[in-house]
């Protein structure tokens, strides 16, 4: 639960980009502004809990790993605003970081989950690939750097809703309904 609070805090920080209208109107700019804000904390949060569901142990390793990525959130949390674009290599870094820590889950998990051996290192895989790419964004000069962040979040996204799917139904990471 106080997992979800730090979202929740964090998305706070993230909405408040759009409570500065125009004459009773939102500028499309800031609306893309939050867009493109909220989607790498979404990102984080929703690969969290597809791990938790799944896979969640409720041990010290875990509880440890949760902690970290909710302090990585505070620090993005606080770059929000006007010190966003300035600070844009330390929000890369930790958005990475904590994709890097849900990797680290994944891995961890074979050693519990005998059958979703094959899912956790896939998964996990496409965790690090993805945040690697988006790691790489802070080589890049201002415009491009913005592209190949939400490249590596692209990337994460499908390939792992790929290896989820192609997996067989006993161990798929979305949970059935």
């Amino acid at each position: 639960m106080f997992f979800d609070l730090i979202f929740v805090v964090t998305i706070g920080d993230v909405t408040h980009t759009l409570s500065h209208t125009h004459e009773g109107h939102l500028d499309p700019l800031q609306f893309w502004k939050f867009v493109l804000i909220f989607i790498p904390l979404w990102w984080i949060w929703a690969s969290h809990t597809m791990y938790a569901n799944r896979f969640d142990a409720d041990d010290r390793k875990h509880r440890l790993a949760t902690l970290f990525i909710m302090f990585l959130l505070i620090i993005i949390s606080g770059l929000i605003g006007d010190r966003f674009v300035a600070s844009f290599e330390v929000i890369v870094v930790c958005y990475a970081g904590a994709k890097y820590i849900i990797a680290m889950m994944y891995f961890m998990s074979k050693q519990r989950h005998k059958e979703s051996e094959e899912l956790t290192t896939a998964a996990g895989w496409v965790i690090v690939a993805g945040a690697t790419i988006c790691l790489a964004a802070i080589l890049f000069p201002a415009p491009q750097r913005y592209g190949v962040f939400y490249l590596g979040i692209v990337f994460d996204l499908v390939a792992f809703l790929f290896f989820c799917r192609v997996r067989s139904s006993s161990s798929r990471c979305i949970p059935n309904t």
